[in-house]
């Protein structure tokens, strides 16, 4: 990249935001010059793309979406996976006996009950963020393997950047914003796995045979099916975490990574909450519709005690990678009394958020 090049707008990252943001500029009527510089490599490997892992199937008694609720024509696919478990309506089904109201569709409006989960796949195939850059006009360049190193600055301007410059130096502040870093928010979830009878499912002569997943591979790469474009697994998730984290610079170096530390569990609400909902699990698993094809515990706390529960999620917890809130820019005010109660007493905001 020449310092030479110049472009009308400049793009840091090509996540989902930078790409979009990206493909949109371009296509203004003015088509201006835009430049999308992202830190890492190329996704163009269609073997990223097997939706293998991904845990639901479309099938009408599990999964009825309204077509009002979701949008269908989108760059970026959404849908349920091609194939499904043999056991997965056996399970579905268990579970319902044992307490858990079905739920048709979880991004409906509302949230409360079993549902699969729609995904970012579609047709057997798993979709990605540069599938928004598809249809890029030439007067979009991406550059990847290209991580900034810092914003070039004339004044409170921001003029352009340094990408692959070998040069450390100290990071002027110049204009503090203490927020942004602050306010991470992220959803975390541990997964509990069990082993279960092998004459419901035939996960066994999958998995333990190299010639089975060859030659699924093989049908998926001609096809997008076969059992590479299923998975059944069982998560617990936390959804509304009072925990704060945050992001911080590790050192003056541009070239490090950040330091992200979402403070998991920090808040007592979290706590309390995941030993709640592993309880409330156990329950649905302990019931005989459940427990008859359940042959042991793979992965699961020492016992069912409130501190081995904890110690559970502690050593087993993951993010989701729902990354928010880190980039806040201006003072942000309720402007309803009533909404500033509900979040006041649900969310523990501080009383200053009411206006």
């Amino acid at each position: 990249m020449s310092s030479e090049q110049t472009y009308d707008f400049i793009v840091v990252g090509g996540g989902p935001a930078g790409c979009t943001l990206a493909s949109r500029l371009a296509q203004l009527a003015g088509k201006p010059s835009v430049l999308l510089l992202e830190a890492g490599g190329r996704n163009d490997d269609r073997s990223l793309r097997v939706d293998g892992t991904i845990h639901v199937v479309e099938y009408n008694k599990y999964a009825c979406p309204a077509a009002g609720d979701h949008g269908t024509k989108g760059v970026l696919g959404i849908g349920y996976a091609k194939e499904w478990e043999q056991d997965l309506p056996l399970v579905l089904d268990a579970l319902e006996q044992a307490g858990f109201p079905r739920n048709n569709d979880h991004n409906s409006g509302n949230p409360i009950g079993m549902a699969l989960s729609i995904n970012s796949a579609r047709e057997g195939l798993r979709t990605t963020v540069t599938d928004l850059l598809a249809a890029a006009p030439a007067n979009l360049v991406t550059i990847t393997e290209s991580p900034v190193q810092r914003v070039i600055m004339e004044g409170k301007k921001a003029v352009g950047v340094e990408s692959n410059g070998n040069q450390l130096f100290n990071i002027p502040v110049v204009h503090d914003l203490p927020a942004v870093g602050q306010g991470l928010r992220d959803h975390l979830f541990v997964p509990v796995a069990v082993t279960r009878n092998p004459e419901t499912n035939d996960r066994n002569s999958f998995f333990k045979h190299q010639a089975a997943m060859a030659s699924a591979m093989k049908q998926w790469e001609t096809d997008n099916t076969g059992q590479w474009a299923r998975y059944l697994s069982l998560a617990m998730m936390l959804m509304n975490e009072q925990s704060v984290g945050e992001v911080r610079l590790q050192s003056s170096n541009p070239d490090d990574p950040l330091l992200f530390d979402p403070k998991f569990l920090e808040h007592s609400f979290d706590r309390r909450a995941c030993i709640e909902i592993y309880k409330h699990l156990m329950e649905v698993m302990n019931h005989p519709s459940f427990a008859k094809d359940t042959v042991s515990t793979i992965q699961g706390p020492s016992s069912e005690s409130d501190e081995d529960i904890l110690e559970f999620w502690r050593n087993n917890l993951s993010s989701t990678w729902h990354m928010t809130g880190t980039a806040k820019m201006a003072t942000a005010y309720v402007t309803s009394a009533t909404a500033a109660d509900v979040l006041i007493r649900d969310y523990g905001l501080d009383e200053k958020a009411r206006v």
